[in-house]
């Protein structure tokens, strides 16, 4: 069994079917028309260094497939594909595969996925990850409140063996609050969506251990916003054949620019940023703290493009 510490890109995976589910509940206060249901978004991105190029094709999706009472039942799925021009020191092409399906109702929330990034994607159990988890709203408030869970990694040993030497489900807590002026996600993530003023807006994201976003600006309602962002970057990723099978390759870097959000009749956004990469490297280790191999990557410039659609 693989022993892993809770790495960021897993956190991430997992609760991301929760992030897409809270984030519905926005605005609830004073809901103007029917909250969507479907997503799928494309996103593209580039960064060209010297010696150092890689371009990121992304697709995900979120689809409702039936209700059972209250309760909606849920499938999602992103893929992401990266092809990298390097001297030979990182690979040509990796995948990130997710799929998952899950049940939510107002008090409730369910899922299990399964999860692969590397780049032999599902070779093996090697380069697979898979989980679930469960929710529980323990302490109703009147835009979110209080969520109890458990999660759960079956090739993964989360909890270190000297302290539980089985592998056992890990219990978690998160809050959420979420109105048109402000959303609150505190836990792993945690999510701040604020917008003090009528013109004024600040977004900020944390994933363990090394995915930070801040974003800040101005914005004319909910349609349009534009200001700087500064992020810190991080993945990892399982690479096939590996003599060590707890070892990952890591990706990180920072990016500070501009970013350009706009909301065509609530239903589509486009997204658009371009700034300039900065202290990049690559590594392998077990954990994010155990540098081998690294690699460093020249400074250069970061560009994206996302359209997301809400039905």
């Amino acid at each position: 069994m693989k022993q892993y510490t809770l790495s960021a890109l897993i956190v991430s995976l997992i609760l991301s079917g929760a992030l897409y589910r809270a984030a519905d509940a926005e605005g609830t206060d004073k809901p103007a028309r029917p909250r969507p249901e479907n997503s799928v978004s494309v996103e593209y991105t580039a960064l060209g260094t010297d010696g150092f190029d890689q371009s990121r094709y992304s697709l995900k999706s979120t689809i409702k497939l039936f209700s059972l009472g209250s309760m909606k039942i849920s499938a999602w799925f992103g893929g992401e594909y990266i092809a990298t021009e390097s001297a030979g020191y990182f690979p040509d092409e990796l995948c990130d595969l997710n799929l998952g399906l899950g049940a939510r109702d107002e008090n409730n929330i369910f899922e299990v996925f399964i999860n692969s990034r590397s780049d032999r994607p599902f070779h093996s159990m090697d380069e697979t990850a898979a989980g679930m988890y469960v929710f529980h709203r323990v302490w109703p408030r009147p835009h979110g409140g209080l969520y109890a869970g458990l999660i759960y990694f079956p090739f993964e040993q989360i909890v270190p063996k000297k302290v539980v030497p089985v592998n056992v489900p890990f219990p978690f807590l998160m809050y959420l609050h979420a109105t048109q002026e402000l959303f609150v996600m505190a836990g792993i993530p945690t999510i701040v969506r604020w917008n003090p003023t009528e013109f004024l807006f600040l977004d900020f994201q944390y994933l363990p251990s090394r995915n930070i976003t801040a974003w800040t600006g101005v914005r004319a309602g909910r349609a349009f916003r534009a200001g700087p962002e500064f992020a810190w970057r991080q993945h990892n990723y399982l690479i096939a054949g590996r003599e060590d099978k707890d070892e990952k390759l890591y990706q990180d870097h920072k990016q500070a620019g501009l970013k350009v959000s706009y909301r065509l009749f609530y239903v589509v956004e486009i997204s658009l940023f371009g700034g300039y990469l900065f202290d990049a490297r690559c590594f392998t280790g077990e954990k994010y703290d155990d540098v081998n191999n690294e690699r460093k990557v020249r400074d250069g410039l970061i560009l994206s493009a996302e359209a997301k659609a809400v039905f």
